[in-house]
């Protein structure tokens, strides 16, 4: 539970309940030692806690003891710092600690992520699993760290400042980069492994990362991989605009590499178009137009999302370029593909099924399964938009057909939503609602949260066409939740509807 900071009357009685009688014989020095610790609960805890420990020391022995630390922690200081009271009080605890313990400490506080796990925590500190732990351990007992569920730990923020003030003036600055370097060359070495379960069959360029000190998390499936990297979001996207801050380019464009499969399906919008913009500017100072042009083609997915067209094709032309000047073949069809389904969004469905068969042909030529489904999906799309029913159907059999070969079943998905879509423009009906619920149960076992969202809408959208308004209502409210979870522009429209 956080809590703010005190009055000194409630920080008084805090050291009372802890303390008991030698707080309450000498209230002069209890209130300076409330006025030392800031009246923060967690400084006041370890306050307490210290003097619990050591049934001699009296509460005026303490608040000169502070006294003197803390005109020590001044003078490491170069300037104005309202928190030197209570990093006095932190250095009770951390001068308490194991030369080893003390390290990890120190190095924790390098990391510019919200919180860590014990798993990212030995690689950071070089040191085993099992150490890890027990450093880790040691720290929660001394309270400089908090628990955050199952092996993850984060600081209180005032300790994380500590923290990395402990690491300035005690560690090298080479001892410095190595730690982050160990500790990011992880991040993306296993954000590579998850995304080889997330996206299988999805063509990407080569990423050269060598192998960390320690190995990536078992992904024995792809759910397990997608919640590894739903628990390292936060961590990923602070580790890569570190990671280029600190001049580590090269894996601060390989990160969001790496991450763009968790991105495809998860579709953290605002995370996606951030991290890729980082590693965008890094690949650039590498020169490497390979990830610049990849990089780039997914940045124009995530503003496509975000209903942001012009900025999409704008991404999109840029990576088109790139993937011709390094003549990737796979890649220039990824990214007519993408501009032919936003020339379908934005109504230019002539253009959309032209450049759309463009993409088809290399995908054919490249014997590339996957984007020959792909490209199917979409241009069924545009047919159906220009009411070419007939010509949309066979694609969606073929490419649903292509998907099923591949145990693709998010993408089975996708693609029975679209059949959906078409049999509900013909009017018929069972059929579209059969391949909708067939696609709903899909994504819910695959937690696809779009896939189910649009699953969700195709639904609400025939019961409405059917006179079924109240059943229709239902799902386009939990297509609405979906959406919200998402942060999805879609939710706005689907607000809309269900009100109507």
């Amino acid at each position: 539970m956080p809590l703010d900071i005190l009055s000194p009357e409630r920080a008084i009685e805090l050291l009372e309940q802890v303390v008991g009688d030698r707080v309450r014989d000498d209230p002069t020095s209890t209130a300076k030692l409330a006025g030392y610790c800031d009246h923060l609960p967690l400084a006041l805890r370890v306050a307490a806690e210290r003097l619990v420990a050591s049934p001699h020391l009296t509460v005026a022995d303490l608040v000169e003891e502070l006294a003197e630390e803390r005109e020590r922690l001044n003078a490491l200081d170069t300037g104005d710092d309202e928190f030197t009271n209570v990093r006095a009080v932190f250095s009770w605890s951390y001068h308490s600690l194991q030369p080893d313990a003390a390290r990890m400490f120190r190095l924790l506080g390098l990391v510019s992520g919200p919180d860590i796990s014990s798993a990212a925590a030995a690689v950071l500190a070089g040191v085993t699993a099992l150490k890890a732990r027990r450093l880790l351990d040691k720290l929660v007992g001394a309270h400089l760290l908090q628990v955050n569920g199952p092996y993850r730990f984060r600081f209180h923020d005032l300790l994380r400042v500590y923290a990395a003030q402990c690491a300035e003036y005690e560690e090298s600055e080479t001892d410095h980069q190595a730690a982050l370097h160990r500790l990011f060359t992880w991040y993306a070495y296993s954000s590579e492994a998850a995304a080889q379960v997330i996206t299988p069959h999805f063509s990407r360029i080569p990423i050269s990362i060598p192998e960390p000190i320690a190995p990536a998390p078992a992904f024995p499936d792809r759910l397990t991989a997608l919640h590894w990297c739903g628990s390292e979001q936060a961590n990923l996207v602070a580790a890569i605009r570190q990671a280029a801050e600190m001049g580590e380019h090269t894996l601060a464009w390989q990160m969001p590499v790496a991450l763009f499969a968790f991105c495809l399906v998860r579709r953290p919008l605002a995370d996606w178009v951030t991290t890729h913009q980082v590693g965008l500017a890094s690949a650039r100072h590498d020169d490497d137009r390979l990830a610049e042009a990849w990089l780039q083609n997914s940045i124009a997915l995530a503003h496509r999302e975000l209903r942001q067209y012009e900025t999409a094709l704008k991404y999109f032309q840029l990576a088109l370029a790139g993937w011709r000047e390094t003549g990737v073949r796979w890649g220039e069809a990824w990214a007519l593909r993408d501009i032919g389904g936003v020339y379908n969004l934005l109504g230019r469905n002539a253009e959309a099924v032209a450049t759309l068969h463009e993409s088809l042909t290399i995908h054919l030529e490249e014997s590339d399964a996957w984007g020959e489904a792909t490209a199917l999906n979409l241009l069924a799309r545009a047919h159906h938009s220009l009411g070419e029913f007939d010509q949309a159907l066979p694609k969606l059999h073929r490419a649903l057909e292509i998907r099923r070969d591949h145990g693709d079943q998010r993408n089975v998905g996708n693609t029975l939503n679209d059949l959906s879509l078409v049999h509900d423009s013909l009017g018929q009906f069972d059929q579209a609602i059969a391949y909708a619920e067939e696609a709903l149960a899909i994504h819910r076992t695959v937690e696809y949260w779009h896939g189910e969202a649009i699953a969700h809408e195709r639904l609400g959208a025939v019961l409405d066409h059917t006179g079924h308004a109240e059943a229709a209502t239902e799902h386009w409210r939990a297509a609405l939740t979906l959406y919200n979870k998402l942060g999805d522009p879609q939710a706005e429209v689907i607000r809309i509807r269900s009100r109507g």
